[in-house]
């Protein structure tokens, strides 16, 4: 291939390239793209789920039960908060009491006693909430703020595609609302109140780091819906519990009733219990394994390595190793996606990778294939009239590989002449059309029988055909291939003109060969715009100098030719001696090959 062909044949593939990740840069902010990368980020975190749930933190189940009319205690708004003053004294042996559950408004039966139930605990935590238009802090009544109880916001925020990913640290309103989580993590520990707040980290009072964006912390879920035990505060209430497993855990009270409709769809469950999240939010301090996202910049950097990688693996031309190039690197990016939430907690975007590598290797193996049908539209025009088919074959096959090599290669090659006999004479008695129609009809028949034999018929020159064996395709016997094929060609010329179709021409004619062996630079020459492929160097005026001498129906056959592995054909060569050829200083020692009339 000429250098110059290759080299805009890789500016094209590196324009590609550069046009996928344009693409795929630009489009990174559009709602589709980045709500595939969240699904495909929510399938890996999915699947590696460490179903493990934090061993300190139980749940208290209000359920459907406890809300009925018949078995329980009807309308969640209209009970008697001396319930959960009872329900205190059952679960009186954990260490954190959480409540999942607004307590607004004044509830005159219950809230003494509920107030009482909560006094002596070391830090029991109530919820509040941000209204959304006012943003005003819904906080629970002021009669059951007593003591060392703790406020914290239970709002559960999704992200715009629905899905909750991401607490909420804090809220800086007239006070401090920590996120439940953080409150109940700072009770377990014993920790005093104080909370550092940084735009990517939120840091405990024991030194406890949790990475935040956006003033939120991203989930570690356990696993799915229910991987956190729940029991049933009707069973608590009822006796039917233990209250041993309450000892020294953070006990969680708050809604699984469906018909209260605290449920959220999460990247692990279709449905999960607000109270259940507040559990895994728990569990992602405690086990200090909180997720952090990919980084915009960690993202784009990825995206570039494939595509760059990709595009100079598409510039070898081997299809077969540009798909395997996107099997192994989909491979080792969900390799390292697994491998980079397991040990380094970093949610990788999985899908824009996996995009790029399918996009961009789509794009590229497009692009070998225009090349492709490039290479075989000029093989075809360079040597589909001057090649058998075998030969031809052979050509297409090796610009698929890409290892036509047409801008020039030093070679051996045997190369063959034949020209006219007498052809001065003819031309000077008989018109132009005449001489056509002889030179035509000879050629013809020289032509077919050197392509037979495997030859690439290079060049006509007047009356004279030249012919090259052994490229672009290699011949191992290209020597008695060059031979058998100007036997082949005389012997058709012979017979021709014992022929009524002979008798019919104007004249008849006869021609004689040169044949040399040798190393030449083979490939295209001639200018960009119209180049043909022959071979250039002695072996050539070696042959066409024999050629010039040899009688008609007789092959001149060059040393080097004779030094080959002649085979069979060793019977009918006849030596000449040493002869002085026109331009040459020195004799060669010279055969020849006579083919009857």
């Amino acid at each position: 291939m000429l250098r110059s062909q290759q080299i805009r044949r890789g500016l094209w593939f590196s324009a590609t390239g550069l046009a996928c990740l344009l693409a795929l840069l630009l489009s990174d902010t559009w709602t589709w793209r980045r709500q595939l990368d969240r699904s495909a980020a929510d399938l890996l975190v999915r699947q590696v789920a460490s179903h493990s749930p934090q061993p300190a933190i139980v749940i208290v189940a209000i359920d459907d039960q406890a809300l009925s009319n018949d078995t329980g205690f009807g309308r969640l708004t209209e009970w008697d908060r001396s319930i959960y003053a009872q329900l205190l004294d059952k679960v009186k042996g954990a260490r954190v009491i959480v409540f999942d559950m607004l307590f607004t408004g004044a509830n005159p039966a219950g809230d003494q006693a509920f107030a009482q139930a909560l006094a002596p605990l070391e830090h029991p935590i109530l919820a509040v909430s941000r209204e959304n238009q006012s943003k005003q802090m819904i906080e629970p009544a002021q009669q059951l703020q007593t003591g060392r109880v703790v406020l914290a916001h239970s709002d559960i925020i999704a992200d715009s595609d629905g899905v909750v990913r991401r607490i909420q640290t804090h809220y800086d309103q007239s006070g401090l609302y920590p996120a439940i989580a953080l409150a109940s993590a700072q009770a377990w520990w014993h920790l005093p109140a104080e909370l550092t707040f940084e735009p990517t980290a939120t840091t405990l009072a024991n030194g406890v780091t949790i990475p935040v964006n956006n003033a939120s912390f991203m989930l570690n879920y356990a696993g799915p819906s229910q991987t956190y035990p729940q029991v049933s505060l009707l069973a608590v209430l009822n006796g039917a519990v233990d209250p041993a497993i309450f000892n020294d855990k953070i006990v969680l009270i708050g809604s699984t009733a469906a018909a209260l409709g605290d449920r959220y769809t999460t990247p692990t469950s279709p449905l999960m219990d607000g109270v259940e999240i507040h559990a895994n939010a728990i569990g992602t301090i405690l086990n200090a394994n909180a997720l952090r996202e990919q980084s915009p910049a960690g993202r784009h950097g990825i995206l570039s390595g494939l595509i760059i990688a990709l595009t100079l693996i598409a510039m070898i031309r081997r299809p077969w190793l540009l798909f395997s190039a996107m099997v192994i690197g989909t491979s080792v990016m969900v390799i390292s996606a697994v491998s980079g939430l397991q040990q380094q907690l970093i949610r990788i975007d999985l899908a824009s990778p996996l995009l790029a590598i399918g996009v961009t290797g789509l794009v590229m193996l497009l692009v070998q294939n225009n090349l492709q049908r490039q290479d075989h539209s000029q093989v075809l025009d360079l040597f589909a009239k001057r090649t058998p088919p075998s030969v031809l074959n052979e050509l297409l096959k090796a610009a698929e590989r890409g290892q036509l090599k047409l801008g020039g290669e030093r070679r051996e090659v045997s190369v063959v002449f034949m020209d006219m006999r007498g052809f001065t004479t003819l031309a000077e008695r008989l018109p132009p059309e005449a001489m056509m129609q002889i030179i035509n009809t000879y050629l013809d028949l020289i032509a077919k029988a050197l392509i037979q034999h495997g030859g690439t018929l290079n060049q006509y020159a007047g009356d004279q055909a030249m012919a090259i064996f052994n490229a672009p395709v290699g011949q191992p016997d290209h020597a008695q291939r060059a031979i058998r094929g100007a036997m082949a060609a005389l012997t058709a010329v012979v017979a021709f003109n014992r022929s009524a179709a002979a008798r019919a021409l104007p004249a008849q004619a006869s021609f004689g060969a040169g044949i040399n062996t040798g190393i030449g630079v083979v490939g295209n020459v001639g200018a960009h715009e119209r180049f043909d492929y022959s071979v250039i160097g002695d072996v050539t005026n070696v042959a066409a100098r024999l050629c010039g001498a040899a009688p008609a129906n007789t092959i001149y056959l060059g040393p080097d030719t004779l030094a080959e592995d002649l085979g069979d054909l060793q019977s009918n060569i006849q030596t000449i001696g040493p002869l002085v050829l026109k331009g040459k200083e020195t004799t060669l020692d010279v055969a020849a090959i006579v083919v009857a009339e």
